[in-house]
C-alpha cells in the first residue's frame, strides 16, 4: 500500500519569493511594476498549482513570506486577491494579509490607501482608530 501516504506539501521556488518581493516593492513605487508583475505571473506551473490546490498554494506562499519578509507579503497578498481571487478561509491566508499589513503600517502607508478587505482585517485584529 505504498503510495497512499500523506502528500508532500508543494514548495514554491525560492526565486518566486524574490519576485513577490519585487512586486511588493513596485506597489510602493520602489521598482518597475510591469516588470515585477511579469516575473510573478510568467510561471504557468505556479498558476496552475494555485488553481488546482488553492489551500496548498496559500500554505506555500505563507512559507515564502516568512523567508522573504514584508515586501514579499505585499506581493503575495496582491497575487492572492487581485490576480487569482483566492478566497479560502485559512490561517496561511491571514498570515499573509497580516504580514502585509504590518509591513505597510511600518512603512507609513496611509490608511486610505489600503484596500477595504485589508482595512477590515486590521480592524478585526487591532480595533479601529489605531492605524
Amino acid at each position: 500500500m505504498a503510495g497512499f501516504g500523506r502528500r508532500k506539501a508543494y514548495e514554491l521556488p525560492s526565486t518566486y519569493g524574490r519576485s513577490l518581493a519585487a512586486w511588493g516593492e513596485s506597489l510602493l513605487g520602489d521598482t518597475n511594476q510591469a516588470q515585477a508583475v511579469r516575473r510573478v505571473t510568467s510561471d504557468l506551473s505556479v498558476l496552475d498549482y494555485a488553481q488546482a490546490d488553492p489551500a496548498g498554494f496559500l500554505d506555500a506562499m505563507a512559507a515564502l513570506v516568512k523567508i522573504h519578509g514584508g515586501s514579499a507579503a505585499v506581493g503575495a497578498n496582491e497575487m492572492i486577491h487581485q490576480v487569482l481571487s483566492i478566497d479560502v478561509d485559512r490561517d496561511s491566508r491571514y498570515a499573509i494579509i497580516d504580514a502585509a499589513l504590518t509591513f505597510l503600517h511600518e512603512r507609513g502607508v496611509p490608511w486610505k490607501q489600503l484596500k477595504p478587505y485589508m482595512q477590515e482585517r486590521w480592524i478585526a485584529c487591532h480595533g479601529s482608530g489605531i492605524w
